[in-house]
């Protein structure tokens, strides 16, 4: 399994609870768009950790983190806190749907380039760059962080332990 395997499985889920978020939006389903965004607000959150307190850091090493891709995924993960809260704030406020199809478009559109990023620069990137014995180091910290939902396991074995890198 390649290093960022688990990070690419998880971005799968990631992008199928978008398409759900939109659906519930485009049926007025408040109440389900609302349970999506908890899987957005809490279990992404993990998935985010994995990126910021271990890949990032590791990857940074080599490219560093001040300009340059890492800084940019940094900047788009702060973006991506921002148009959660708007899009919490649209939910949780009764009235029309003009503004909650504004703030789930934008998130959507946000979150879907931001993976596209990360799958086609970012990790491929860390895959080529980092060395095996710092991958290990990298697995493990994701490892330790966990994975951010069920769904999400794809890079876990059935007993939930992390399969280990690709050198």
């Amino acid at each position: 399994m390649a290093l960022t395997e688990i990070l690419v499985n998880e971005h799968k889920t990631v992008l199928e609870k978008l398409d759900r978020l939109q659906e519930a939006v485009t049926d007025g389903d408040r109440q389900a768009a609302g349970a999506l965004l908890s899987f957005f607000e809490f279990d992404l959150q993990l998935h985010r950790r994995k990126e910021e307190e271990v890949l990032f850091p590791a990857l940074g090493e080599h490219i560093g983190v001040d300009s340059g891709p890492v800084a940019c995924m940094l900047e788009e993960h702060a973006k991506e806190k921002t148009l959660l809260r708007d899009l919490r704030a649209a939910i949780e406020q009764a009235g029309s749907a003009p503004p909650l199809r504004r703030a789930t478009d934008a998130f959507v559109s946000h979150l879907r380039l931001h993976i596209q990023k990360e799958n086609e620069v970012l990790f491929p990137m860390a895959e080529n760059l980092l060395p095996p014995e710092q991958k290990e180091l990298v697995f493990d910290g994701m490892r330790r962080i966990g994975s951010c939902c069920a769904a999400c396991s794809g890079g876990h074995d059935k007993q939930g332990a992390a399969k280990r890198p690709k050198r």
